[in-house]
Formats: C-alpha cells, structure tokens, sequence
C-alpha cells in the first residue's frame, strides 16, 4: 500500500516539474511482477533473471530488484552469487525483509547455520505475523539439531496458517528426531492428506511406523511407495525384509526376486535374499546366491 502511494505521489510530482521518472526515482514504478510471476510457474529461471537485470540496469538503486534477483539465483542453484545480490539488496535497504529470509535460506543451503538464525530472526522481527518465516528459522534450527527448539517455530508458524504444510512437515519431522513417535506420526499424517504421495514423508511414515513396531502399516506405506515410483529399489529391499519379519517368507523371496529382476546391479537384492534363504534353512542355496552377489560387487563396486 505504501509503494502504491509513493508511485501515486512520484506521478503526480513528475507532471508537475517535468522530470523524467527513470532519472528521479530510485524504485522501478513500472517492474512488472506478473511477467516475472509467469516465468516462474513455466520454471524458465533464465529469462526471469534477463529481465530483472535488464530492470536493474534501469534502475540500479532499487533494492526489491536486487532481492528479485537473489532468489532466482537461489532457485537456478548459485547460492555464491545470490548471496552479492541480496547483499547489495539490504546494503540498500536493511529491512527489507525478502531479502532478509532470502539471505537466511542461502545461507542455509550453504551450510552456514549460525549466520542464517541471524537473519531468519531479523525477518521475523520486521514480519511477525508471516508463516514463512517462522518456517525457515525451524528449518535452520532442526539442521543444526536443535528440534526442541525448531518445533517452537513451527507451532508458531502453525498458530498463523493451521494448514501450512512444511510446518506440519517440519513438526513431523522435529518429533520424529526427538523420539516422540506418536506425535511424529499425527503430523505427517495431516501433513500427507495435504500432499499426498510426498515420496519424502512416505519414507518417514514407513521409519516412524516400523520403529513403533507397527510392521503391517509400514508394508502398506511401501506400497504406496512402489505404486507411485517403482525406480525406488530402496522400497522393494525394506519392503521384502519386513515381509520376512511378518513371517511372509514366500512373499519376501518374492519381493526379492522382483527387486533383482528389476535392479540386476543392486547387490543389496542378492544379499537380501540369500539371507532370508539361509534363515529359512536353504543353507546351499543361500551361499550359492551370497557367491553370485560377492561377485557381482567386485564387477559394479557396489
């Protein structure tokens, strides 16, 4: 609302003293964010970032475009240079809070936690009642393995949006690392009837519901798994020794001979299987097939 009345105002001032608005202003009036907006939804980076630069020539005190551009940096993966242009953007303007949470995320990414908490607080000081915010300061906080603290942030960014799903999935997560598995797994329920087939949360649904023993819920979850991506020979390997927990043990073997079918250079299939054989008391069978995976290993190096 206030850019609005300053342009508002600037146009106004213009027509009466006959100056240029490109020479008088340092904010670029006429930036247009739809354009932008619909280079993002196509993902084409590249030509997002050719405008703003061309905006930027224009206008090289506008710090909302130097902003502008930090994050398209960050999504076309140079961390390194978005960083000098969210640094030229709050060299401008300290407060501006985009680029601050944009800084912050940067810095995330490069590993550089302490840094990020810096300005993920600043943020959330010039924006208080912004989700986003708080969201990212619980990312930073559970990378650096402080969940007790990240699950705060994300109650608070829940407080603003109950339906925002990376804070259920933060949540989700911070109670997983800090053993409370039935909260864990509430969260990564509500947060999986919000996204559903998030291949991510549907491993941490399988681990939260193994490790609480529940062996049949976990099956049913890898095969959601395999349903929607059957590239995951991960799934077939856990889903095949879990089997054999149940005491499926045909269904297991079955499982294994799919994932060696499918993945003939896993040796973990191999392996996999030969064990469960020699458990079962097909001892020659199982050392037969632990020589043929040996083998393979010292062919693939895996």
């Amino acid at each position: 609302m206030e850019k609005v009345r300053l342009i508002t105002w600037l146009i106004i001032l213009m027509m009466l003293i006959g100056l240029s608005l490109i020479k008088f202003s340092p904010i670029d009036l006429f930036y247009s964010s739809q354009t932008v907006q619909k280079y993002y939804s196509s993902e084409n980076y590249e030509q997002a970032l050719e405008y703003v630069n061309r905006r930027i020539e224009l206008f090289p005190r506008d710090s909302e475009l130097f902003s502008e551009k930090g994050y398209i940096l960050t999504e076309i993966g140079k961390p390194q240079k978005a960083l000098e242009a969210l640094n030229h953007a709050l060299a401008i303007n300290p407060s501006l809070d985009p680029a601050l949470n944009n800084k912050s995320f940067v810095l995330f990414q490069l590993g550089r936690f302490e840094e990020a908490l810096i300005y993920a607080r600043q943020s959330i000081e010039i924006k208080p009642n912004k989700e986003a915010e708080y969201i990212n300061l619980g990312n930073i906080l559970s990378a650096m393995d402080r969940n007790q603290e990240a699950l705060t942030y994300y109650e608070m960014a829940l407080l603003i949006d109950p339906t925002n799903s990376h804070a259920l999935y933060g949540k989700g997560k911070s109670h997983y690392y800090l053993d409370d598995l039935e909260e864990a797994l509430a969260f990564f329920h509500k947060y999986n009837k919000l996204v559903p087939n998030d291949i991510d949360v549907l491993w941490y649904l399988v681990y939260t519901n193994d490790h609480m023993g529940r062996l049949d819920a976990a099956l049913q979850v890898l095969n959601q798994i395999l349903e929607s991506d059957q590239t995951e020979a991960e799934a077939y390997y856990y889903k095949a020794s879990l089997l054999f927990e149940l005491n499926e043990e045909k269904k297991a073997l079955a499982v294994y001979d799919a994932m060696i079918e499918r993945f003939p250079e896993e040796t973990s299939g191999y392996y996999g299987k030969s064990r469960s054989l020699i458990r079962m008391g097909k001892i020659e069978e199982g050392f037969n097939l632990l020589e043929e995976a040996s083998q393979l290993e010292t062919i693939t190096g895996k």
